[in-house]
């Protein structure tokens, strides 16, 4: 079950406390809407776009996850845009039957379009502050018994250093690989 937690209960945020009767109180702070549970039942496909704004090109994921989001109105996928993938999002790939990641790559091209199916991978010797698409498959895996049929769709970068917005050649290629996203969707999956 997912928690909303309130900021400023941590001990250096503000003074002012959820349910109080202080000034800038609102009252208890609940979450409204959606049963996590039966949101994350019904959905089948997860969109994670990740990568850093900041960093030139590796903003790539990211602008095209939203750029996704706001074309599919579909209530069993479920678009996440990340500065990194993190561990907790094993649980989603156990969840869902497809799973599509969207990132940048130095390897490539700038404005190449990859699409390769991810596999599950053992972990390093060394954990580092970054946890990859295969990683993240192993840990559904050992965690939860089950993962997403996970695809990563990588477009070539240029421009990696400090600075914000895309080079041309990437934003060339952003439309490609929504193209390369929207025919992984058509697709049937299952679990693995």
């Amino acid at each position: 079950m997912f928690e909303l937690f309130d900021p400023r209960r941590r001990p250096d945020a503000a003074d002012h406390r959820p349910g109080g009767t202080g000034r800038g109180s609102a009252g208890p702070v609940k979450a409204v809407g959606i049963d996590p549970k039966d949101f994350t039942l019904c959905m089948r496909i997860v969109i994670v776009g990740y990568g850093n704004p900041l960093r030139g090109d590796d903003g790539v994921g990211p602008e095209i996850a939203r750029r996704l989001a706001a074309e599919i109105d579909d209530p069993e996928v479920h678009i996440l845009i990340e500065l990194q993938l993190r561990p907790e999002l094993a649980e989603l790939l156990s969840r869902a039957e497809l799973a599509i990641f969207i990132d940048a790559s130095s390897e490539s091209q700038p404005g190449e379009v990859r699409v390769e199916e991810v596999h599950l991978s053992e972990p390093e010797q060394s954990f580092t502050h970054q946890f990859a698409p295969p990683m993240l498959l192993m840990t559904a895996k050992v965690l939860y018994g089950r993962i997403a049929r996970t695809y990563l769709v990588s477009i070539g970068g240029q421009n990696f250093g400090l600075s914000e917005g895309l080079s041309e050649a990437v934003k060339q290629g952003i439309p490609k690989a929504i193209q390369a996203v929207r025919q992984l969707l058509e697709r049937p999956y299952h679990h693995r």
